[in-house]
């Protein structure tokens, strides 16, 4: 479970800004929106299960989740995908000269295993400056591990917690640009695998999911794929089933999918020879599913198969999010979304986020933090005031974040008009037309 997040000197965002998911005692409505710890050192703490994000464009919505999904990929891939002297996709903030040669600094605190920790972060285009590790296993802070680069001798120091037993052969393993976190996993470590864990398997980036993922789940999961099938039919589709095959490798895909006029047999031979000397290269054949769609007639009980590309947009984007959403629910995962709202109705968004926190789901830890441009939401009664956040750029060109409980809210107040009117901030200023 996320508790907090704080991001300072990336992209848009300057100052540290900071995205809390604790419950304030003083919101006492929709009880079902929250969850109930029970961790050492948070007693009468209560954590969120979703928070909203509006702004206007550009004001740096997404920068912020952007921040969240960098330090994701960080611990989860920087350890296999990294290469020696390969650039880190950080950018500071560019708009001040002060900040634009200061490191990205990051500080997430999540709950794993009935234990909270809190990771920090800082890292420059080509290295990592400090790296850090603190849990709270009685209540009370343990440092785990503490990395730091020093600038004189052009190394990492280390300082590591002796009663964790984390190997310090690690830190000769650990490159320059990876994650000290990310390496200890690799290589098994007790206590920085669960951490790892966290991290790969439990905060998920929704937005970047597609077919393949939600078609993976349904093929190897026929519980999966009747909950599927059920949201599928409530979302009004006119989508009655859904079939999936599996093609192994290049070749049996293009077989069995692709129908090619003879004339071009050759380019079709040529092209996939050249796939398959890729797939002997890097020792992988890849898998892929064809989804067929089938939709009701007129005539009872009988339906006609349709291929994705005879599918609408909104359609596909569903599907897609459909899998990991549902998988993450049951994994007790913290899901991002970035502009949840594209290419789906109202309806549909209020759907997917009422499955986050309908009263049948008290007992569920999982968590949704999405942005969207949908203003209905606010007055729907889905939210309480400190799940609603907006990102506001300032004049120097700055990201500031703030949630609506800092503001005073008129009770029985529109909060759909009260934003569009301005009365929140975080919305377009356009200048009315001189002519």
């Amino acid at each position: 479970m996320l508790v907090q997040f704080s991001v300072e000197n990336f992209k848009s965002i300057r100052e540290e800004q900071t995205l809390s998911m604790v419950a304030s005692n003083y919101e006492k409505d929709h009880p079902e929106n929250v969850i109930k710890l029970n961790v050492p050192g948070m007693k009468g703490v209560n954590l969120l299960k979703s928070a909203v994000i509006y702004g206007a464009n550009a004001s740096g919505k997404s920068n912020l989740l952007n921040a969240i999904d960098f330090v994701r990929n960080f611990v989860d891939e920087s350890a296999v995908s990294g290469k020696p002297g390969k650039l880190l996709t950080t950018e500071s903030f560019l708009l001040d000269e002060r900040t634009s040669e200061r490191p990205s600094n990051f500080s997430i605190t999540f709950v794993v295993n009935y234990t909270r920790h809190e990771y920090k972060l800082s890292v420059t285009k080509e290295r990592v400056i400090n790296e850090s590790l603190v849990s709270y296993p009685k209540g009370q802070p343990v440092r785990i591990f503490q990395r730091q680069y020093d600038e004189k001798s052009g190394r990492d120091t280390y300082d590591f917690n002796k009663t964790y037993k984390i190997s310090e052969d690690l830190q000769d393993k650990t490159r320059n640009n990876a994650s000290f976190v990310s390496v200890g996993a690799q290589f098994n470590d007790e206590f920085l695998t669960p951490i790892y864990s966290w991290f790969s398997q439990h905060l998920v980036n929704i937005s970047e999911s597609d077919e393949h993922e939600t078609s993976k789940y349904i093929f190897e999961d026929s519980n999966l794929k009747t909950r599927i099938i059920n949201e599928i039919k409530m979302a009004d589709f006119g989508i009655v089933d859904i079939s999936i095959e599996q093609y192994n490798g290049i070749r049996e895909f293009f077989k069995k999918s692709i129908k090619l006029e003879d004339e071009l047999s050759n380019v079709y031979d040529t092209l996939v020879q050249e796939l398959e000397s890729i797939e002997s290269k890097i020792k992988l054949k890849p898998t892929f599913f064809d989804v067929n769609f089938f939709h009701k007639t007129s005539k009872a009980n009988i339906s006609i198969p349709f291929k994705s590309d005879k599918e609408s947009n909104g359609t596909l984007i569903y599907y897609s999010i459909l899998g990991p959403i549902i998988k993450m629910k049951e994994q007790s995962s913290c899901g991002i979304f970035d502009e949840i709202d594209t290419s789906l109705h109202p309806t549909l968004v209020r759907k997917l986020v009422e499955m986050f926190q309908a009263p049948d789901a008290l007992n569920s830890s999982s968590q949704l933090i999405f942005t969207t441009h949908d203003t209905s939401l606010l007055s729907s009664g889905l939210f309480r005031r400190d799940q609603i956040w907006f990102t506001e750029k300032r004049y120097e060109g700055d990201t500031v974040l703030y949630p609506l409980s800092d503001i005073q809210v008129r009770k029985g107040e529109s909060l759909q008009k009260g934003y569009l009117a301005g009365r929140y901030g975080a919305i377009p200023y356009i200048p009315e037309s001189s002519d």
